[in-house]
């Protein structure tokens, strides 16, 4: 059931949260990432982001800007802090109360340093257009930050491509092992959400063809409604219960929506065929569940949808932090749940001002006429631009992906 992977996915996958790669590597030799102390650069011109020189650098974001300019001395001049204050400062900083801590005693590439900080902080560092070093976090509620117009097949855009990535690419598994003991060389807590299957004590009492979705069962007080199931390699939802028979939401049953999902070809079953209950389990790290039962739901309903049980982990080197190896958690769950639309589209030269990881939106009140979004409007919909390419001197090329954690 489980299928433990080297996770690959394209645009925000935990291995394309990096530094921009046309910066030349410096070699270095760091001893602290988190509990150095903020230069008088955290004060410098309008900055507004609640710390102070001398203030101990914990936040995520700051412990970045802080290996740009200690390290690889870069200033004001190669920096967009603005960017780094969006995600760290105190009032509302899209990674405030993120905590970093740790200590390098080797001789390490910043880009690989950098590249690590950044995934455990959900972010990227990377090249503006102005060839400033800028500071993105990914985040479901970011605002447009591309603001000249919406996009529309009518005026700006054309040879428009609507797709979503591969099925085969969710993950209902997220395990983020942190706390790391340099001296045993282990980790010694781990934070997760986990998809797993339990026998349920009950086997199929009959014969099972592929158009049955009404199925008897030896023991119908081992289920509940809304009861995930695992028959062989068939993923059923329990609709409702009467005595031994299940009903189930099924291909062949045609009850509500959902029967679309059905993860898997209906097959045909033996009697007395085990039947296994998909469950979840949650953990913050010290040994207590956290997560509400909301997001626990989610983990099955993925598993349900999609018929994919992969599991995705990540080693946490620099944080120490609960509630930081927590939040880490959660976005790697919902961000890899479910596939992500992505669209892919030609614009002209007055989009020339449009950069990677600005938020785009497309005008609904023409698109819905054209081509409906994954069957609903566009209206609200924001994407992040993730590849631009110019094609040539009139042309640009851009692919963005849908910011959302629903199911789609």
């Amino acid at each position: 059931m489980s299928n433990r992977r080297s996770y690959q996915r394209p645009y925000f996958s935990p291995t394309r949260y990096k530094y921009d790669e046309s910066f030349e590597a410096q070699y270095f030799v760091y001893n602290t990432i988190g509990g150095a102390e903020f230069g008088a650069w955290i004060d410098a011109g309008s900055r507004n982001n609640g710390y102070n020189e001398g203030d101990v650098i914990e936040n995520s974001a700051y412990v970045s800007e802080d290996i740009l300019r200690r390290v690889l001395h870069q200033t004001d001049d190669t920096i967009d802090y603005d960017s780094f204050d969006k995600a760290g400062n105190t009032t509302d900083g899209t990674l405030d109360g993120w905590k970093f801590f740790g200590v390098i005693y080797e001789i390490e590439d910043s880009r690989d340093l950098l590249e690590r900080l950044c995934a455990q902080c959900k972010s990227k560092l990377f090249r503006d257009a102005d060839g400033m070093f800028s500071f993105f976090v990914y985040n479901t509620s970011a605002s447009i930050s591309y603001t000249d117009y919406k996009f529309d097949k009518d005026n700006t855009i054309k040879n428009l491509t609507l797709c979503r990535t591969s099925i085969s690419d969710c993950v209902n598994t997220v395990r983020i092992n942190y706390m790391f003991d340099r001296g045993s060389g282990k980790y010694q807590r781990q934070t997760f959400t986990e998809c797993i299957k339990k026998f349920s004590g009950s086997l199929t009492a009959e014969a099972i063809d592929i158009t049955e979705y009404e199925w008897t069962v030896d023991d119908g007080t081992d289920f509940a409604n809304d009861d995930y199931i695992l028959t062989g390699h068939e993923l059923n939802r329990i609709q409702s219960i009467a005595a031994n028979v299940l009903t189930l939401y099924h291909t062949a049953g045609g009850g509500t929506e959902r029967d679309q999902y059905q993860s898997s070809i209906a097959t045909t079953h033996a009697d007395n065929t085990p039947i296994y209950i998909l469950t979840t389990n949650s953990d913050d790290g010290t040994g207590s569940a956290d997560q509400a039962a909301a997001d626990e739901l989610e983990a099955m309903e993925s598993s349900w949808r999609y018929g994919i049980n992969n599991e995705f982990t990540l080693d946490c080197d620099f944080i120490i932090d609960d509630t930081t190896a927590q939040n880490l958690r959660n976005h790697y769950f919902d961000y890899l749940k479910s596939p992500k639309y992505i669209v892919e589209f030609d614009t002209f030269m007055n989009a020339t001002d449009l950069v990677v990881n600005d938020i785009i939106e497309f005008d609904d009140s023409i698109m819905d006429n054209y081509v409906k979004f994954g069957g609903a409007s566009w209206s609200g919909k924001k994407f992040v631009v993730t590849n631009l390419t110019r094609r040539g001197t009139m042309e640009h090329h851009v692919i963005a992906e849908h910011l959302s954690t629903d199911f789609l």
